[in-house]
């Protein structure tokens, strides 16, 4: 069962398997990405400040220095919001275990009582009595049936909720983009980068350089995404 879809008709063979596994891969994801981001644009301004142990200086280090730090700034906002979504799938995915026990606790203890739990959740006596006992037993097995359809309930309520939180901070996170630097214009690096750079760097400054002549506040950003992720896949190759 996903946390972003909740059945409309809760039944009994979806509660028993209701699972939470792709949460718990999900929190491990996105745990993993963040560190991977922070430690790679940790390597990069590392490598801008001092490219193979060697000492940069001019205006291209410069330029280059200003933008590698607050791109890091973005990344690192980028790996919060990340280590957020982890955070919200672990508790997510233990609460809504938590609820689905108490669910299936509710049917065990009608079945405990003697009554049969059908697949619509509703609890019934299969044994055939007398017409005054099975009034008796019809309000017991409604008492059980209710409890159990609100514990449903309750299941239900918190795949939503974790699913309405993921969303939430998802859309944070898609709205974290590169902005663009100094007011508001791009400026591509001047000058040649030096030799001693890491590959990865120099692909990644190259990249950043060309997303200068990009038309639009939005394009300009997204370019300065694709190209973080591009150096993130390539220190990681």
């Amino acid at each position: 069962m996903s946390a972003t879809s909740a059945p409309s008709a809760l039944t009994r063979t979806r509660i028993e398997l209701w699972d939470t596994a792709h949460l718990d891969t999900a929190a491990t994801q996105w745990t993993a990405a963040a560190a991977e981001l922070e430690g790679a644009f940790d390597q990069h301004v590392s490598n801008i400040r001092q490219p193979a142990g060697t000492v940069w200086e001019g205006t291209a280090a410069d330029s280059a220095l200003d933008r590698a730090v607050n791109d890091q700034a973005v990344v690192r906002a980028q790996a919060a919001l990340l280590r957020d979504l982890a955070q919200i799938a672990t508790n997510g995915s233990g609460d809504i275990r938590a609820a689905q026990r108490t669910t299936l606790n509710a049917i065990e203890e009608a079945e405990t009582a003697g009554f049969a739990v059908s697949d619509a959740l509703i609890a019934a006596d299969p044994t055939v009595r007398s017409a005054v006992i099975n009034l008796d037993r019809q309000v017991e097995a409604n008492r059980h049936s209710e409890y159990i359809r609100w514990h449903a309930s309750q299941l239900a309520q918190s795949d939503a909720l974790v699913a309405r939180r993921l969303e939430t901070k998802a859309a944070e996170l898609a709205a974290l983009r590169f902005t663009d630097h100094g007011d508001g214009d791009v400026t591509p690096l001047a000058g040649p980068l030096p030799t001693s750079m890491h590959p990865c760097d120099s692909l990644y400054a190259s990249m950043v350089g060309d997303c200068a002549s990009v038309g639009g506040k939005r394009a300009r950003a997204n370019c300065y995404a694709v190209a973080a992720q591009v150096y993130a896949d390539c220190l990681t190759a």
